[in-house]
């Protein structure tokens, strides 16, 4: 039986518009400031890492390789990361806001943390570095449904807690019990976050209800 060369070839062209539609839309989201091309370094990066539609693959490959690795932008494709809390069951539909934090830029390893029953708010702020260790705290909700934070002191340990706590949406919160990480010691790691996706109908939902990147005071924007 004869294939239809169209069909491997529309497959080809939709997943590459597709490529270019989300790659170019992060790089516009990167270089928001960047107005029109002119002569400065940050507008060359912009124009550098923007894909145009007749680009030969190879050229492709080293537009993405620019943007993702060379700028430090892993974290836009890389959307999992070994969860650190309680992963919320699709078919309980909880609003929640799910961050991604990483190490310093050139360190690929990332770390999610969600905020089950999150208030909703637009723009959160959230403290620019996060001292991970050994030190555990849980905030539990009333549907069992929890934050786990984990941190090198107990004075961050009780920051984290608190700062968190203040994202809860009122009438969901139970209470926090706090101890110290069973097992092999946690290296001691310093996070910065980078992202957040609310969805506020669940994690069912195939997109989020909208997305935020940190900048440099901790303001999702």
């Amino acid at each position: 039986m004869s294939q239809n060369p169209k069909i491997e070839h529309h497959t080809f062209e939709y997943l590459r518009k597709t490529l270019i539609q989300v790659h170019n839309r992060n790089v516009r989201r990167e270089f928001h400031d960047v107005q029109s091309p002119d002569n400065t370094p940050r507008s060359a990066l912009n124009q550098s890492c923007l894909i145009r539609p007749r680009d030969p693959m190879g050229t492709i490959l080293m537009r993405l390789g620019l943007f993702y690795l060379g700028l430090g932008h892993i974290d836009k494709i890389v959307t999992t990361a070994p969860p650190e809390i309680y992963d919320i069951r699709k078919e309980q539909n909880i609003p929640q806001l799910v961050m991604i934090w990483r190490q310093d830029k050139g360190i690929p390893t990332q770390y999610r943390v969600s905020i089950p029953h999150y208030d909703g708010i637009r723009h959160p702020t959230m403290p620019t570095t996060w001292h991970k260790g050994d030190q555990v705290a849980t905030l539990w909700m009333k549907d069992n449904s929890y934050i786990r934070l984990y941190a090198k002191t107990e004075k961050e340990l009780e920051r984290l807690v608190t700062h968190f706590h203040q994202y809860i949406a009122p009438g969901h919160f139970s209470h926090t019990s706090i101890g110290k990480r069973k097992g092999d010691p946690i290296k001691p790691i310093v996070l910065h976050p980078v992202k957040a996706e609310y969805y506020q109908h669940g994690v069912a939902a195939q997109q989020p209800t909208w997305t935020c990147y940190f900048d440099a005071a901790g303001v999702c924007r």
